[in-house]
């Protein structure tokens, strides 16, 4: 019977081990945390195995994009020209293939063959049986939108702006800016980023809800990648990008508590229209009574200028009096912490396993700090 089994559990496993859909669900977790050499290791076995199964053809256009849109984030843009080939080949899934050859294209400075591919991948999209997604469809817009943006590089970036921005003014300048803020925020979190973010700088915001549909001051962490204003404080997106790979190489993400990481990049923003709503807005608040429990606080998602006030106000006040460490270390494990498994949350552990003190506590003297 025990050997029975055994066998079976060996079978199963090894079941496991041939299946592409394991394998694509596990690759597309490692591109979200931004681990893509794995990743892509992980879709190619897939496409090898479905390959050479005669059973399922039809499969094979899915793992094709999954494997493009990994290699699109890992910048792999000339292995990406190869594979986005035959997904523009096919009616089905052209406008998708051309909106990742517009994008590679461009990143590898091919404006032509960008614009063409734009094109062409429009006209495919107008076609209702192509399928096209609403993200291809954005993706075409935004390639098209900054074609004739500016270039620039430093040691920790890849910068655009459009031509008209002030940022030309004194790229080189501007470039230092964000090396500092880069270094400032990787010191304080220990963190390690391979490659260089690339940051998008639009005059305003009406340029962005022409080109991008979205707001400012964004980031996506995985990419390297992050959008804001040209007038606006690096600091803060650059802290989103950078903390993401803190912990990333241990195959975890950031803290799963809302305020913690929002306060984290609004106490690194580098402004000083930033560093007077820290100090003032949680005083003013304090003093009316209206400053809310820190519980309850860290636990709302993004909200309003003050929100990020308060967030940022508390866990500056908490590097700064107990020390990086240990906040690296809550950091680092405050997932673990609260616990796993489908159990109970126990959001009290965090604070008492790293500080040795409640969360009431540390609000307890960080209201005092701010008195």
């Amino acid at each position: 019977m025990t050997a029975a089994v055994l066998f079976l559990a060996l079978f199963t496993q090894g079941d496991r081990r041939d299946d592409p859909e394991a394998r694509l669900k596990e690759a597309l977790r490692l591109r979200d945390l931004g681990i893509h050499e794995r990743s892509e290791e992980l879709i190619r076995e897939a496409l090898r195995i479905l390959i050479g199964d005669p059973q399922r053809p039809k499969d094979l256009p899915k793992y094709r994009a999954a494997l493009c849109e990994i290699l699109l984030s890992a910048r792999k843009y000339p292995e990406l020209m190869i594979e986005a080939g035959p997904l523009r080949q096919s009616p089905r899934t052209r406008a998708h293939g051309c909106s990742l050859m517009a994008c590679a294209a461009w990143k590898t400075g091919n404006a032509a063959e960008a614009l063409a591919s734009c094109d062409e991948g429009d006209r495919a999209a107008a076609d209702p049986s192509g399928g096209a997604s609403p993200e291809v469809r954005r993706r075409l817009k935004l390639v098209r939108g900054l074609l004739g943006w500016r270039r620039f590089e430093t040691a920790t970036h890849s910068f655009f702006c459009p031509p008209d921005s002030p940022i030309t003014a004194d790229p080189a300048g501007f470039g230092r800016r964000l090396d500092a803020a880069f270094e400032r925020v990787r010191a304080e979190i220990d963190a390690t980023v391979e490659g260089r973010i690339e940051a998008f700088f639009f005059n305003d915001q009406a340029q962005a809800d022409a080109i991008l549909e979205r707001a400012l001051s964004f980031a996506l962490p995985a990419e390297r990648v992050y959008y804001a204003r040209a007038d606006g404080a690096p600091g803060f997106t650059i802290a989103q990008v950078v903390s993401f790979f803190a912990v990333n190489r241990r195959e975890k993400r950031p803290p799963r508590l809302p305020g913690l990481g929002e306060g984290f990049a609004a106490s690194h923003a580098g402004d000083p229209l930033w560093d007077r709503r820290r100090e003032e807005l949680p005083r003013r608040a304090l003093k009316e009574g209206t400053l809310p429990a820190l519980s309850d606080l860290l636990a709302r998602p993004a909200g309003d200028a003050e929100y990020y006030a308060m967030t940022g106000s508390f866990v500056r006040w908490l590097i700064r009096t107990r020390g990086r460490e240990k906040f690296r270390r809550l950091w680092a494990e405050y997932n673990d912490l609260i616990g796993v498994d489908g159990k109970a949350a126990d959001l009290r552990r965090p604070w008492s396993e790293v500080y040795g003190a409640s969360l009431e506590s540390l609000e307890t003297a960080w209201r005092s700090s701010i008195k």
